[in-house]
């Protein structure tokens, strides 16, 4: 599967970025579902 998460927020670093990257642990955590696929991109 893959996932593209878009973190929409003025703040690269602020609290969507943190939770976009605990979805994509938790995920990954659950067998590995990225795969390596995930991306997280900041606009």
């Amino acid at each position: 599967m893959k996932v593209l998460m878009i973190n929409g927020s003025p703040h690269p670093d602020g609290c969507t970025a943190t939770a976009l990257k605990e979805v994509a642990d938790t995920l990954e955590r659950q067998r590995g579902l990225f795969n390596k696929s995930c991306s997280v991109i900041h606009f």
